[in-house]
């Protein structure tokens, strides 16, 4: 989880879920807060772009949660890097 974020690079994730569609991301996100039970590893959903690229950029992320297709829009955006 450290390794994420250094030297200005784009967020790597320790651990990334895909997920088929936005329900699914909201739920798998929910099961990996209540999986991990430590409020210090960030689990974050990839479901607005612009808000997960802010979430992204504060900090180091256990698990990413996302769809395909979000999951590709950051990484065109430069905000993942997997």
């Amino acid at each position: 989880v450290e390794r994420s974020r250094q030297g200005g690079a784009a967020s790597a994730p320790a651990c990334l879920v895909l997920a088929p569609s936005a329900a699914a991301v909201t739920q798998a996100t929910q099961e990996a807060r209540a999986l991990l039970d430590d409020a210090s590893l960030r689990v974050v959903p990839v479901s607005a772009i612009d808000r997960a690229r802010r979430v992204l950029a504060m900090g180091p992320v256990a698990v990413a949660v996302a769809t395909p297709s979000d999951l590709a829009a950051l990484r065109r955006a430069g905000a993942i890097s997997v």
